[in-house]
C-alpha cells in the first residue's frame, strides 16, 4: 500500500491510500461521516487487491486531508471525486460509498454525470437529508446524537463520538478496534460534522435517472440508516441489485468482510 496527496476542488489537499493491481478495474472507496480511509482496511489489505486497483481517500475535513472551515457543498464533494478520477487516470471506476459516501456519489453524478464511471455501490448509504421524505431514513438514536457531535465542547463531542461508535456495529468491536476507530473520529473538527449533518438534500429524481448498474448493500441491524432509506433507493434506481446482511449493522464491510469482498468482486466482474 502506498499513500499520497492530490489536489481536490478549490485547491484542497486530499489524502489517498492506494493498493492493488495498477492495471485492474479501479474501486474508488468513499467512507462515511466522521470516518477516514482506514475504514476500508479490510478491503485495502484483502484478496481484492490481487485483481483490482483500490483507491480509498480521506474526505475533505477528515483524516489527513485538509479541513477548511467552509467548502462542504455539493459542488465541492463532486469536484473532489472528479479530481480523483482525472488526476489518477481512473478508467471507468466503480464508486463505492458507505453511509455519507452515498451523498457524495450522488453529488458527483449530479454535476458530472455517469459517463466516466462503470457502476455504483451504496453501502448502508444515505441519499436524502433534512427533507420531508427523509424523516424516516435515520434512526432516533443517531438524531439524538447530532447536537453532541456538532458541539465545540471537546468533552461533549468526545462523549457523543463514543456513543456514535456504538451505533456503527451489530457486534461491539474488540477494544483495539474501538480505540483505533475512535482515534480517527476525533481527528474530525466539530464544524465539519456540523456542515455534513446540516445539509438539506433530496436526490429522488437523480436516483430514478441513474443508468449504470447499482449494487445496494444493507446490514439488517443498522442503528443509523433505516431499512426505509435502503428500500427507497432500491425502489427508485432502475438497474439495481441488492444484498442484505443478517449479522451486520451499519458496517457490513467491517463485520462481514469476506462476504462483502466476494460480492463486490462479483459485481465488478459483471461490469465487463
Amino acid at each position: 500500500m502506498h499513500s499520497y496527496y492530490i489536489t481536490g476542488a478549490s485547491g484542497i489537499k486530499l489524502f489517498v491510500r492506494e493498493t492493488g493491481n495498477p492495471r485492474g478495474r479501479p474501486l474508488l472507496m468513499m467512507h462515511g461521516y466522521s470516518q477516514n480511509s482506514l475504514s476500508w482496511k479490510k478491503q485495502l489489505c484483502s484478496e481484492l487487491a490481487q485483481e483490482f486497483r483500490i483507491i480509498a481517500f480521506d474526505l475533505r475535513g477528515h483524516g489527513l486531508s485538509e479541513k477548511p472551515i467552509y467548502g462542504y457543498d455539493s459542488m465541492d464533494w463532486a469536484g473532489d471525486i472528479h479530481a480523483l478520477i482525472i488526476n489518477l487516470e481512473l478508467i471507468q471506476p466503480i464508486l463505492v460509498g458507505w453511509s455519507y459516501g452515498g451523498f457524495i456519489i450522488l453529488d458527483y453524478i449530479r454535476h458530472y454525470g455517469e459517463a466516466s464511471i462503470s457502476g455504483i455501490v451504496f453501502v448502508d448509504a444515505g441519499t436524502s437529508l433534512g427533507t420531508t421524505e427523509s424523516v424516516n431514513f435515520s434512526t432516533p438514536a443517531i438524531k439524538c446524537l447530532f447536537p453532541g457531535l456538532d458541539s465545540n465542547d471537546a468533552l461533549v463531542s468526545s462523549g457523543a463520538l463514543q456513543q456514535f461508535l456504538g451505533l456503527l456495529f451489530y457486534y461491539p468491536p474488540c477494544i483495539e478496534d474501538f480505540y483505533f476507530i475512535l482515534g480517527f473520529n476525533t481527528a474530525v473538527p466539530y464544524y465539519v460534522r456540523k456542515a455534513l449533518d446540516s445539509r438539506v438534500v433530496s436526490n429522488d429524481e437523480l436516483l430514478a435517472s441513474i443508468c449504470k448498474p447499482t449494487f445496494v448493500i444493507y446490514g439488517m441491524h443498522d442503528k443509523i440508516v433505516t431499512m426505509a432509506q435502503t428500500m427507497h433507493i432500491i425502489e427508485l434506481v432502475p438497474n439495481v441489485y441488492s444484498s442484505f446482511y443478517e449479522n451486520s449493522g451499519h458496517s457490513p464491510f467491517w463485520e462481514n468482510p469476506k462476504r462483502f469482498n466476494c460480492e463486490l468482486a462479483i459485481f465488478a466482474h459483471s461490469m465487463t
